[in-house]
């Protein structure tokens, strides 16, 4: 066995459940876990040809549209604390699904792998005004949660096109007691705002605190802007911003150029691979390259990218967040949830990468109804913790977690 997370036990399955289950072709190596979900299968430019296999062993929803009095919750940030608890933090939209208006930052939590939930609690109200985005990390003894705030009636088109100019502002706020009391918000704006961008955005989704040679104990965020070029996608870029005093004060770091390109770099996703290289992936919002997805890496701990955002066409998808988290001890694997529809926001799975984001297996779909935005998070007992926008109807009906075994199989065909 290459790497087994969890206990592979017997998952309860229902009608649902059991119709999207899928399995390795009869040639392939397979782990003997019961319940077996399905496969992520490496079908090349791999030297080992891992494969991995997820178990469902945990569903429940924290939030639900409706619930406290919010019409929707959205943009889900998760993170698995040292202590083992959860901390999930979403965007509960008063009035509406849109991405403006009255929205206050809502958190829960759990102590037992995602089976209940803490009673919601609002830990940054919009007091009619935004607080949206929310962006996770556990740095050394606390967590550091990042949000923007914007007017109510701001939307992203109007931003972009200038309207709020020194009305969007970025803040952070820290948890020393594993979420259960925050202290005051305070702002970074400037920290983190290069002069004349316009729309800015960290996260959102968890950030990482790296550990490799050089900069260890950063943290660092994905994050996304535009320019006064114009209100065009093309003038959409990404960006990343770290800190070295666990999320007291920010830089700016790697800035991808704008205009004129095919990958118009927006919402990344960060992960520390085994060398201590970042692989960065974006959603590619309609760049004349088709294609969903695109990637580079950083080899300075975020404060240049290696290249451009190349096209990665192996991760189909609609234009949306997508969530990614490195396996660790698991054969240095790369695991990334999206929606996997190649048209509309749905079938949300999993693709994996055994060769440090260079080449992804096929996608294991976890669920065949509506999805959006997603968070991944290794849970502290063993397994990958899954939270996603779901819906029977559309994807912002509900809050959902998924708890997953996951048993990466070795070239021998040994589970």
């Amino acid at each position: 066995m290459t790497c087994v997370f969890g206990m592979l036990q017997t998952a309860a399955c229902d009608q649902e459940q059991i119709a999207m289950t899928s399995r390795l072709p009869d040639d392939e190596p397979s782990c003997t876990c019961a319940g077996v979900l399905g496969a992520s299968r490496l079908e090349s430019g791999s030297a080992e040809h891992k494969s991995a296999v997820f178990t469902e062993k945990t569903r429940s929803v924290p939030f639900k549209a409706g619930d406290l009095g919010y019409a929707y919750f959205r943009i889900p940030a998760l993170v698995s604390l040292a202590s083992g608890r959860l901390l999930l933090v979403v965007e509960g939209r008063r009035d509406s699904a849109q991405d403006y208006g009255q929205i206050d930052l809502v958190q829960t939590m759990s102590d037992d792998g995602g089976v209940t939930w803490t009673s919601p609690q609002v830990i940054a109200h919009g007091d009619g005004r935004a607080s949206t985005n929310p962006a996770l990390v556990e740095a050394a003894g606390r967590l550091v949660l990042v949000f923007r705030e914007t007017p109510a009636e701001a939307s992203e088109a109007r931003i972009r096109a200038g309207e709020f100019e020194g009305d969007v502002s970025m803040w952070v706020m820290h948890s020393a007691d594993d979420g259960r009391s925050w202290g005051s918000p305070h702002e970074i704006t400037e920290q983190v705002r290069v002069p004349g961008w316009r729309w800015l955005v960290i996260g959102p989704g968890h950030g990482i605190r790296l550990g490799g040679t050089g900069y260890e104990g950063r943290l660092v965020f994905g994050a996304n802007h535009s320019t006064p070029g114009g209100v065009e996608d093309q003038w959409l870029s990404a960006h990343l911003v770290y800190s070295d005093d666990d999320g007291d004060t920010f830089d700016v770091g790697a800035v991808e150029p704008v205009g004129e390109a095919d990958i118009n770099a927006n919402e990344s996703s960060i992960a520390e691979l085994s060398d201590g290289t970042l692989y960065i992936n974006t959603r590619n919002q309609k760049g004349t390259n088709a294609v969903a997805r695109a990637d580079t890496y950083s080899r300075d701990g975020g404060a240049s990218y290696e290249h451009r955002f190349w096209p990665a066409p192996a991760l189909v998808g609609p234009i949306v967040h997508a969530s990614v988290l490195a396996g660790g001890g698991c054969g240095g694997g790369l695991f990334l949830g999206m929606p996997t529809d190649p048209m509309q926001r749905r079938d949300f799975g999993l693709y994996t990468s055994f060769d440090d984001g260079q080449s992804w297996g096929q996608a294991t779909v976890l669920t065949r109804d509506w999805s959006a935005y997603s968070d991944l998070a290794w849970l502290q007992g063993g397994g990958l913790g899954v939270v996603l926008e779901a819906g029977r109807d559309g994807p912002t009906e509900e809050i959902r977690f998924l708890g997953l075994d996951v048993c990466v199989t070795d070239p021998g065909g040994h589970a």
